[in-house]
């Protein structure tokens, strides 16, 4: 029986922590500093052991601070902020360019959960698309247990589908200006199974924390 917490490396410096609850996050190692993506209570004792002792910084996709087109210099790694929101208005994900990743926590997963206008939930994934420029993977803050691969783009284009058909006169929403439908706690549904990605999933060990 696998112990948790569980390490997963996803790339090169980018780690996956899964510490049993479902939501995972994400640590991101830079020349200079790290980067902790956590959605829920902060791990600092991971992140002191992956960073082998840098300096890093602590952010949560959920109700993030920053803004679209704010940036984070890890040395040798920019991760880019983009507002995305989902369950709350300050939602944010996060765009590695360098290796074509992005971390979406709540805002982009196989069953979304929207809690804020159905237009805002849209306006800011086809904000995410618009910005991710050779998007190859994305890491949502809930991942299948053992199964580690990544989602690929199409999963972003699903979410965007889907988004616009909750926004249609037939979809059940009140319209409240023309062209604008608002919907709170719209549950929509992938195939998450078509959705995963080619290649072979990482091998996931224990952290021994």
């Amino acid at each position: 029986m696998m112990a948790y917490p569980v390490l997963v490396e996803i790339d090169a410096r980018i780690w996956l922590i899964n510490d049993r609850s479902g939501v995972c996050a994400y640590a991101l190692g830079g020349e200079e500093r790290g980067l902790l993506i956590v959605p829920g209570e902060a791990k600092p004792e991971i992140a002191e052991r992956l960073f082998d002792g840098r300096a890093y910084d602590i952010l949560s996709p959920r109700r993030c601070p920053l803004r679209t087109g704010d940036t984070i210099d890890l040395g040798g790694r920019v991760i880019r902020v983009i507002r995305t929101p989902a369950l709350t208005e300050g939602d944010c994900s996060f765009w590695d360019e360098r290796g074509g990743t992005v971390f979406t926590g709540d805002a982009c997963v196989p069953a979304l959960r929207v809690q804020v206008p159905v237009s805002d939930a849209l306006a800011g994934l086809s904000r995410l698309w618009r910005l991710c420029p050779g998007l190859l993977r994305i890491y949502p803050s809930s991942m299948p247990e053992s199964d580690y691969r990544a989602y690929p783009p199409e999963l972003l284009e699903d979410a965007v589908a889907a988004l616009r058909a909750a926004l249609s006169p037939d979809s059940g929403g009140c319209l409240t200006a023309p062209g604008t439908v608002r919907l709170r706690s719209v549950t929509l549904t992938f195939d998450a199974t078509r959705l995963r990605a080619p290649w072979e999933s990482p091998s996931p060990y224990p952290l021994g924390i």
